[in-house]
């Protein structure tokens, strides 16, 4: 802008009328102080003195600024004050998510704006959650923006999305899944946010009591090793028998990893014969919600293994974290519980 804008008489002349030298004189000074105000007010960096770092009126929507999220346009000012924010950096998150509901893993995306001081609260101005794959396309779920959540001073704050639908590109079950959600937070000393998620699956009669979520800073790229909980309260470790129990044809029960079990065996005659002939042992699970009874005549696996092999198969454990019986062993990480009891 500098450039357009004439410094005297001398470089401009035909910009400038025809006048006396004395009347020139008497304007040059009011000329010159009109110049130094628009120099000062044009810089393009706002950077020596000028005026725009200060008065700026950009403010983007979360509390840390303009588009670089330091400040305005050019990364000095804002109207904003999210500088003062030591609380939770705003902007995007990932959000792990293990539901009790057959331990089910998903992942969603949490746009946030926080105002605040670390160890004297603040307010969750913003959350806005949306569904995510591992692809990382999202979809909305839920938006809690201008409720103004409140954020204890020990960083504890409560979220209540009320009735949602879990989009289906998001859900384990691949369909959309209406729900009752609500996170119980806290912000982790490691970075982000984590804690317990309430609430209620009409579809399946479940309460998601003992659900769990971790944010972190969302990436590009999901890792397939999401967190899905506060630091130190992962995966269970479980401790497996001391003594296999004895086996004989037909239902046999055992107890593992806390749960009592039961699995149906069938045992061809040359299983217990005593010349040395070795069998296959061929384990068959059944389907979420199913039975060994149940797969055996689907299948007719009994009648394909007889005299052929040992054929073992497991019953459903009575109720995974207190929800709807399931299997959970691990045939999709992402999808049952990496508890793995199973």
């Amino acid at each position: 802008m500098s450039s357009t804008i004439p410094t005297s008489a001398s470089t401009q002349p035909n910009r400038l009328p025809t006048r006396s030298t004395t009347m020139m004189q008497k304007r040059l000074p009011a000329l010159l102080a009109l110049l130094a105000l628009a120099l000062t007010g044009c810089g393009s960096d706002g950077g020596e003195g000028g005026t725009d770092a200060a008065t700026a009126t950009d403010a983007s929507n979360d509390n840390t600024g303009g588009n670089d999220g330091t400040g305005g346009n050019d990364g000095t000012g804002g109207a904003d004050t999210g500088d003062d924010n030591t609380l939770l950096p705003s902007g995007e998150y990932l959000v792990g998510i293990k539901l009790s509901l057959g331990g089910s893993q998903l992942v969603a995306k949490a746009v946030i704006s926080v105002t605040g001081e670390a160890g004297k609260g603040g307010t969750l101005v913003k959350f806005d959650l949306h569904g995510a794959n591992p692809s990382g396309d999202v979809d909305p779920i839920a938006f809690a923006t201008g409720k103004d959540i409140a954020i204890a001073a020990d960083g504890t704050f409560s979220i209540g999305l009320g009735d949602v639908v879990v989009p289906a590109m998001a859900s384990p079950t691949g369909t959309p899944v209406p729900a009752k959600l609500t996170f119980v937070a806290k912000i982790a000393p490691e970075g982000g946010f984590c804690g317990s998620i309430e609430g209620f699956v009409p579809d399946f009669k479940a309460d998601l009591k003992g659900s769990t979520f971790r944010g972190v800073k969302w990436t590009a790229t999901i890792p397939s090793d999401y967190a899905v909980s506060c630091p130190g309260a992962g995966a269970v470790v479980y401790e497996g028998i001391k003594a296999c129990p004895k086996l004989t044809a037909g239902n046999n029960a055992m107890k593992s990893a806390i749960f009592d079990r039961s699995f149906e065996l069938y045992l061809p005659a040359a299983a217990t014969a005593t010349d040395g002939t070795k069998l296959p042992v061929v384990f068959l699970y059944h389907g979420n919600t199913g039975n060994a009874l149940g797969i055996i005549k689907e299948t007719a696996w009994d009648t394909a293994a007889a005299g052929k092999a040992i054929l073992v198969v497991p019953n459903t454990t009575a109720s995974v974290d207190g929800s709807k019986p399931v299997l959970d062993w691990r045939f999709a990480e992402k999808v049952f519980d990496l508890n793995n009891r199973e």
